[in-house]
């Protein structure tokens, strides 16, 4: 009988913290794929996408990156010198100074 509270405590427990929602602007990877925007402008059309081997960045020139997306509200990507982004919602704001958003302001 204390085998098995224990192991329904356990799975309780594991089902609770599953339940809870982690502090951060966006909770997975997949939370990132979509089209993102320089600044807000529609001009300046950026994505991510998924794939089997990660997250590819394409900016508005359309140069690719290898995105590393870290949990705690960042992204970094790899061939662009490393470039470092922090998530805040719909923006990533980037550490060149500039920042895409998820819709446009025009």
């Amino acid at each position: 009988m204390k085998k098995f509270k224990l192991t329904m405590l356990i799975a309780i427990s594991i089902w609770v913290s599953s339940c809870v929602i982690p502090d951060g602007p966006i909770l997975t990877r997949r939370g990132l794929e979509g089209t993102w925007y320089v600044g807000g402008s529609r001009d300046q059309v950026c994505s991510i996408e998924g794939t089997r081997d990660g997250l590819i960045a394409r900016n508005e020139r359309g140069q690719t990156s290898k995105l590393v997306y870290d949990r705690g509200g960042s992204v970094t990507a790899l061939d662009w010198g490393g470039l470092r982004g922090d998530i805040r919602g719909d923006r990533i704001e980037w550490a060149n100074n500039t920042y895409w958003v998820r819709g446009s302001s025009r």
